[in-house]
């Protein structure tokens, strides 16, 4: 897991590629090597497996490539739990990413509507820890917005101008 894990932060800075790119890349190997070793079909009912089952039969008999990788796995049955396991993993953690990253922030996140409204927005030159917190860039870890917080001794919590933005806040969210 940890390894995969470092491989997928590295790759878009090695490849010349998005993460979006890359995690849509992600699912399609995941779906192949399910497909390949068999294991898509379990998510199937009895009905549908039997057709299926009845369909790669005749493309074994065919000569057909995916067939014989098929009957290639259930000889192995070890390397077909690993490889189902893998495609699973695979498909999950790109799912994932793109649920968490691409569609969630896309459909749920009102920042940019609660920044506006604001009461410390109406001044160009003043700023708030309620506004700095707000407008802060996603990409930053728990660990590096610490650290952005902590060196920011200026705030002051009796500043008015921060108590209007902390109630609109109550307010609205």
């Amino acid at each position: 897991f940890e390894i995969l894990t470092l491989i997928l932060k590295e790759v878009p800075w090695v490849v010349d590629c998005t993460t979006e790119t890359l995690y849509v890349c992600l699912f399609m190997v995941g779906f192949i090597l399910t497909r390949l070793s068999g294991g898509v079909y379990i998510w199937m009912d009895d009905t549908r497996y039997a057709g299926v089952k009845f369909d790669v039969h005749n493309k074994f008999r065919m000569n057909e490539y995916d067939a014989k990788i098929m009957q290639w796995f259930r000889r192995h049955p070890r390397l077909k739990m690993f490889v189902d396991l893998m495609g699973a993993y695979l498909c999950y953690v790109s799912i994932s990413h793109i649920l968490h990253n691409v569609l969630f922030p896309l459909i749920c996140d009102i920042r940019e509507d609660v920044i506006e409204g604001l009461p410390s927005m109406n001044f160009d030159n003043r700023t708030t820890r309620t506004k700095d917190m707000l407008s802060e860039d996603l990409n930053l870890d728990e660990d590096e917005q610490m650290a952005v917080w902590k060196m920011d001794a200026g705030w002051d919590s009796s500043d008015d101008l921060a108590i209007e933005d902390e109630k609109y806040l109550w307010r609205s969210v």
